[in-house]
């Protein structure tokens, strides 16, 4: 269920509840903070790379490929054709009205 703020967790502690995956993947440990302030004091802490765990836990799971899409398409120096190919075949994804689930990779 997805909140009105567009968060699936209104706190830290209800997101690692729910998702306990999270855990192995983050250092800090859940408060009961509500997550926008816990993700605040993440990206302000010593490692602000754990805000963007954080998020991709956090946000429903469109919205979530579509922030990591923004990302990634930031870094086209980086990339190579076919990861060009994958960004736009996910901004197609993300663009569709009713998007089909995503595929178990």
């Amino acid at each position: 269920m997805v909140m009105a703020n567009g968060l699936r967790f209104k706190t830290a502690r209800d997101l690692f509840m729910a998702c306990p995956a999270i855990a192995r993947d983050m250092r800090t440990l859940p408060t009961e903070q509500p997550s926008i302030e816990f993700c605040r004091n993440l990206l302000a802490g010593r490692v602000p790379e754990e805000a963007i765990t954080f998020c991709a836990y956090l946000l429903p799971d469109r919205a979530a490929v579509w922030w990591a899409h923004e990302c990634l398409s930031h870094l086209s120096e980086l990339l190579d054709g076919t990861d060009h190919e994958l960004l736009a075949y996910v901004r197609d994804w993300v663009g569709e009205r009713t998007a089909p689930t995503i595929a178990p990779w």
